[in-house]
């Protein structure tokens, strides 16, 4: 359902304060396939939003 747009999952807590973060991570693992080399080089990527007003 979630592939077919019919299902948003949401979820909520602060990676900074380390609340949800353990709870986040095993719901994400019910919910995807995830498939990797073990010899492959780790990598990765981030966003990070900002709501500061800047000139």
């Amino acid at each position: 359902m979630i592939r077919e747009g019919h299902l948003f999952p949401c979820a909520n807590g602060s990676a900074l304060q380390d609340d949800g973060v353990v709870e986040f991570l095993n719901q994400l693992s019910l919910l995807t396939i995830a498939s990797c080399e073990e010899a492959a080089p780790f990598g990765g990527a981030f966003i990070k939003f900002d709501t500061k007003q800047t000139g």
